[in-house]
């Protein structure tokens, strides 16, 4: 033995007495130990039982496996790895226990190790450690020289990290809200917990879709999904519209239509784009009989450019099918009650306290309609209650129908928690210390309990005849504190006019050709713009003018224009999207629906 592998031998000896704790085989002892130690500190030996060679036997499936412990993790965390099954019997925790371990990289430490030390072993003149490999540097001069010896320094293999992975993932998350500006209200939506889940399940080496991916491959799969829950409703408006563009889109036969309607259009123009789609349908049904006698005319059949042309062909074929007109009578059945609904909510009228009541009857309608048919009923209440729930069930709208008396004392309603506790916040609000809450608890039981001037006969037979806020101005002498907030929140006026086609207020007030105001300004011109269109608006129509329909037709809807290649989505095609932009607009919460919000997409 040379000098210097002898000094190098006394070197790792006196190295290994000063760090007995790192993990190893100690100079001169047997490298199967070494590797022994290692495997009794992996925790993922308790799940596997060691064979010959390179070989493991799952103790959950019993499946025996090629490439040690490494092989083992990933076949008992189920992420999806190259030549590696599942294991099918594994238990739920276990295979989550793995998928952790994996995650915090244990064992890419551990393979790295295990490939240094093969390389200090088939290159090295001495026993060196399995994880620390001792670097030898050899004398170049004549005289022979005690040769240094460095531990080249590996991380160690249980070392803490500076932050758990718990508290890792809400970082990334909050800097994932920070940086793109989220609303902090987003973390209280269902389908954010539902994809932390998701994405958790999934294991490390997750890759989020891209955000083409989003906008193309998920967003058309997800809305064909939906989509298809009440694919015949858009099946029988892309029909309808076939109808209406043949007729409009030819003056002759435009002409020839008024002719057997009696000069009456056949497509109606409503607030919004989906409120046109809903009253064309009625407006067509109402014209059945006429359009067929129109395509039974001499005038119509004798022409030979009408009867022979393709299109028209096709348009009559629609015409003479019996289940389009079935589709059309339920989607009009159906779709009405909700207009019912705009036209109250758009008439100018303090009709906040009369929303959840009117909704109630709507959902009722529909219950009765699909009374023999559960599947459909499901599907429309389902929707209306995912799209529509958040924004009638809002403070403001709970608190005028626990005051209005019509729903109060309506012993067939009953009262859910959250619109108490909607209603209490909403008294928080309005009457913010306790000196003005003083006897408002008391004030709410004598209403609820239809004591003093609530129980005479008159309140009683005034409770569904007169309007809630002239109901409270005659009988609420009896609780004065909430007789005053209950005329305040009941005589809001609610209405659409702020969300129909072409109208931004916000947009128009805020806009990049003018300095941004700040947001006290903002409220206030909106509030004051919003009032005067209202006004103006009240002042100038026709009192038996329908409040969701214009006068006159719009030329460019997909109703009269021709497309060369219709998308089956371009309109809202969801069987309630009728009350589309159904807001209500009020001071005390400005605009409950937005420009976009649709009842049922």
């Amino acid at each position: 033995m040379s000098v210097s592998s002898t000094n190098q031998s006394g070197a790792a000896e006196a190295w290994w007495a000063h760090n007995p704790q790192v993990p190893g085989s100690k100079p001169g002892s047997d490298k199967k130990s070494g590797f022994q130690l290692v495997r009794e500190k992996d925790v993922c030996w308790e799940y596997a039982e060691k064979l010959d060679g390179n070989k493991v036997k799952c103790k959950f499936c019993l499946r025996v496996l090629n490439g040690g412990i490494s092989r083992l993790k990933h076949h008992l965390s189920r992420l999806p790895s190259k030549g590696v099954n599942p294991c099918s019997k594994v238990r739920d925790d276990v295979s989550d226990r793995v998928r952790a371990i994996i995650a915090s990289k244990d064992d890419v430490k551990e393979t790295g190790n295990a490939k240094k030390q093969k390389v200090v072993e088939g290159k090295s003149t001495v026993n060196v450690p399995s994880s620390r490999s001792l670097l030898t540097v050899e004398a170049t001069a004549p005289t022979p020289v005690v040769a240094k010896v460095y531990p080249t320094v590996m991380p160690m293999p249980m070392a803490v990290p500076p932050l758990s992975s718990q508290e890792n993932a809400e970082k990334n998350i909050a800097l994932f809200f920070f940086e793109n500006k989220l609303d902090f209200s987003v973390a209280r939506s269902p389908s954010y917990q539902l994809m932390v889940d998701a994405i958790g399940k999934c294991g490390a080496g997750f890759t989020g879709p891209s955000a083409d991916m989003l906008r193309t491959t998920w967003l058309e799969r997800i809305k064909s999904e939906e989509f298809s829950k009440v694919d015949w409703v858009n099946k029988c408006i892309l029909q309808a519209q076939t109808i209406s563009k043949l007729i409009y889109n030819s003056v002759s036969i435009l002409d020839l239509m008024k002719k057997f309607t009696g000069g009456q259009e056949l497509i109606k123009t409503g607030i919004t784009k989906p409120v046109s789609n809903f009253l064309s349908l009625q407006s067509m049904l109402k014209q059945r009989s006429r359009l067929k006698q129109m395509l039974n005319s001499p005038e119509f059949s004798m022409n030979s450019s009408y009867a022979n042309n393709p299109k028209n062909i096709a348009c009559i074929a629609i015409i003479e099918d019996g289940d389009f007109w079935r589709a059309v009578e339920e989607s009009v059945a159906i779709s009405e009650p909700f207009l019912k609904v705009m036209r109250e909510v758009s008439g100018g009228k303090p009709a906040v306290g009369s929303i959840y009541e009117l909704m109630t009857r709507a959902k009722e309608s529909i219950r009765t309609y699909y009374i023999m048919d559960e599947s459909k009923c499901k599907t429309f209440l389902d929707i209306v209650d995912r799209k529509w729930g958040g924004q009638l069930h809002s403070p403001l709208h709970s608190a005028a129908a626990f005051l209005n008396p019509s729903v109060q004392y309506n012993p067939e309603i009953k009262f859910l928690v959250s619109i108490k506790e909607d209603f209490f916040k909403v008294i928080e609000k309005l009457l913010p210390t306790p000196d003005m809450r003083r006897d408002i608890t008391n004030q709410i039981f004598i209403f609820t309990r239809a004591s003093g001037m609530f129980g005479c006969s008159l309140a009683m037979e005034a409770r569904d005849t007169v309007a809630p806020g002239l109901w409270w101005e005659q009988f609420g002498d009896s609780a004065p504190v909430l007789q005053r907030v209950a005329i305040r929140i009941l005589s809001q006026v609610c209405s659409t006019f702020t969300f129909e086609k072409h109208w931004s207020t916000f947009q128009q007030i805020h806009s990049e050709k003018r300095n941004k105001i700040d947001k006290e300004t903002l409220n206030d011109l909106a509030y004051i713009n919003y009032n005067l269109k209202l006004t103006r608006q009240m002042r100038t129509k026709p009192l038996e003018a329908d409040p969701i329909q214009y006068d006159d037709i719009d030329m460019t809807s997909e109703w009269v224009e021709e497309s060369d290649n219709p998308s089956p989505t371009q309109w809202l095609d969801r069987f309630g999207s009728a009350l589309d932009g159904s807001d209500l607009n009020t001071r005390f919460n400005a605009a409950i629906f937005g420009a976009n919000d649709h009842l049922f997409i």
